[in-house]
C-alpha cells in the first residue's frame, strides 16, 4: 500500500513537471514572438541589460498568482520617462477598474427592488471608487518599455500586476463598505419620510 502511494506521488510529480515544462516552452515562444514585434515597432527597455524577451517571460510567469494589466501613455515631451511611466501606470489602473465593471454593477443590483434606481447607481459608483482607491497602492510595475515617436515625443507601456488575493480582498472590502453606507442612506431617507408624514398628519 505504501509503495503504491509512493509511486502515485512520483507519477504526480512527473506529470506536474511535464505540464510546467510545456507551459514554460509556450510562454517563452509567446514572449519571443511578442518581443520581435515590439522591437520592430521601436520599443526599448529602460536601460540595463535585460531584453524585452526576458522581461516578458518573467512577466508572464507572474500570472499564476497575480492579475496582469498593461497601461499606456503617449505624447510625453522632454523625454520625461518618470512622467511617462506614471501616466502609463495610471492608465493600467483605469483599465483594470474597467475590466471589473460587471462586479460593480452586480453589487448595485443586489439591492434592486429594495432601494431606488438612483441609490443603486450611487452604490455602483461608490464600490468602483472604493475599489480603485484600494488597489491603487497595491498595483506594481514589473517593467516598462519606451518609444521615441517621429515627432520627438515619448510613449510608454507599463506592464503592471496586482496580487489576485489582494484584488479579491479589495473587492469584498469595497462591496461591504458601499452596501453599509447604502443601507444607512436608505434608513435616513425612511426616517426623514416618516417625520414628514407625521408633520403632515399632525397638521390635518
Amino acid at each position: 500500500m505504501k509503495r503504491s502511494m509512493f509511486f502515485a506521488a512520483v507519477i504526480a510529480v512527473l506529470c506536474f513537471s511535464v505540464n510546467t515544462s510545456a507551459q514554460s516552452k509556450y510562454e517563452i515562444k509567446d514572449a519571443k514572438k511578442a518581443a520581435k514585434i515590439l522591437q520592430k515597432d521601436g520599443w526599448k527597455t529602460d536601460g540595463g541589460t535585460r531584453t524585452i524577451e526576458s522581461c516578458l517571460i518573467a512577466y508572464n510567469q507572474l500570472a499564476a498568482n497575480n492579475e496582469l494589466v498593461e497601461g499606456r501613455s503617449a505624447g510625453i515631451k522632454d523625454n520625461n520617462t518618470k512622467v511617462a511611466q506614471s501616466l502609463a501606470k495610471q492608465n493600467a489602473l483605469r483599465e483594470y477598474v474597467q475590466m471589473n465593471n460587471s462586479f460593480f454593477e452586480g453589487v448595485g443590483n443586489e439591492l434592486e427592488g429594495k432601494v431606488g434606481d438612483e441609490t443603486i447607481d450611487n452604490i455602483t459608483n461608490a464600490v468602483k471608487s472604493k475599489f480603485e482607491g484600494s488597489v491603487e497602492g497595491k498595483m506594481k510595475v514589473s517593467f516598462v518599455l519606451f518609444k521615441t515617436e517621429s515627432n520627438g515625443t515619448l510613449s510608454c507601456i507599463a506592464y503592471c500586476y496586482l496580487s489576485s488575493a489582494a484584488a479579491e480582498a479589495a473587492k469584498e472590502s469595497a462591496r461591504q463598505q458601499a452596501m453599509s453606507e447604502a443601507v444607512k442612506d436608505a434608513e435616513s431617507v425612511k426616517d426623514f419620510n416618516a417625520s414628514v408624514n407625521e408633520i403632515i398628519e399632525a397638521g390635518k
